[in-house]
């Protein structure tokens, strides 16, 4: 799962008159949120992979969805992340802790299992210049087509691949709900 959200109405607010001052948003104003779940090597591969990401100034905030050991807690201060355990188990609740902790107005999360492009963040920052975004998200794609259900999730979303880059969605679209809803 990939996706970026905006903290608050107040920190959207605040975003909107920046960019009506001229103001983009840019990479400095995300917190990467990376919860784990006792997965060292796949966190270690995913903040490599934010290590690369175009851009500066952003936050990684790792949350630790089974603290009790070190090995999590090393890997993200090795890659300087920021850690943070979560002492009640569930991806959405590390999430929301890790949403409560953040201090910046947009927080971008990351499963520990992804690897992101490094135009990834920047990319994703760029769709929030415009004032009425209040959620983004990107395409997820399977790191190899080893599997037979890597190869039949690229099959099944083919079509979602050839639609244009940006969709957008409002409550002008008869279907706007179901579709935001994912």
């Amino acid at each position: 799962r990939a996706g970026v959200g905006h903290r608050a109405r107040e920190d959207h607010a605040r975003a909107a008159h920046a960019r009506e001052l001229g103001n983009m948003a840019s990479t400095d104003q995300f917190t990467s949120i990376v919860p784990t779940c006792n997965r060292p090597a796949e966190l270690e591969r995913c903040l490599r992979a934010i290590g690369a990401l175009d851009g500066n100034g952003f936050c990684v905030l790792v949350v630790d969805n089974r603290p009790g050991g070190t090995a999590t807690r090393d890997v993200a201060l090795r890659y300087g992340a920021e850690y943070l355990a979560a002492p009640r188990k569930g991806a959405n609740r590390a999430r929301n802790l890790a949403a409560r902790a953040s201090r910046t107005a947009f927080l971008a999360y990351l499963d520990d299992d992804a690897v992101p492009d490094s135009a990834w963040l920047s990319e994703l920052a760029r769709e929030f210049d415009d004032a009425s975004v209040m959620v983004v998200t990107g395409r997820v794609l399977p790191l190899s087509l080893d599997t037979e259900a890597a190869r039949l999730a690229v099959r099944i979303g083919a079509s979602v691949f050839d639609q244009p880059d940006r969709v957008v969605l409002d409550r002008s679209a008869p279907d706007w709900f179901e579709r935001a809803a994912f």
